[in-house]
């Protein structure tokens, strides 16, 4: 599913609308459709505190799917914005998601 698809459905289950998002973001309302449509490790770590989410659970799909890409060839996860391989942290540590790689997120 569309990452854009799975910010909206959250922004609806947290009974908020997008104005309200960036509201609670920082930025112009007009700029939120943007933003949710290609967002950095940075927007998403944003919209994910925004939401009182992790990154992890902002980017699962509650609708079947996980929302995060699976590696086929390295059997691991991949950032669903950039394609950087992702690293779950142990449930007791938070059971964030973190990039393995150029120390995003």
């Amino acid at each position: 599913m569309d990452i854009r698809v799975i910010i909206e459905k959250k922004i609806k289950a947290a009974n908020l609308n997008k104005k309200d998002l960036a509201e609670r973001v920082g930025i112009a309302s007009q700029n939120v459709n943007k933003m949710i449509s290609s967002p950095t490790w940075a927007t998403l770590e944003r919209i994910a505190a925004a939401l009182g989410l992790s990154v992890s659970e902002l980017v699962a799909d509650d609708g079947g799917g996980c929302g995060v890409s699976h590696d086929e060839h390295g059997g691991g996860l991949v950032c669903p914005v950039c394609g950087a391989r992702l690293v779950v942290s142990p449930a007791d540590g938070g059971g964030d998601v973190s990039h393995d790689e150029h120390g995003g997120g």
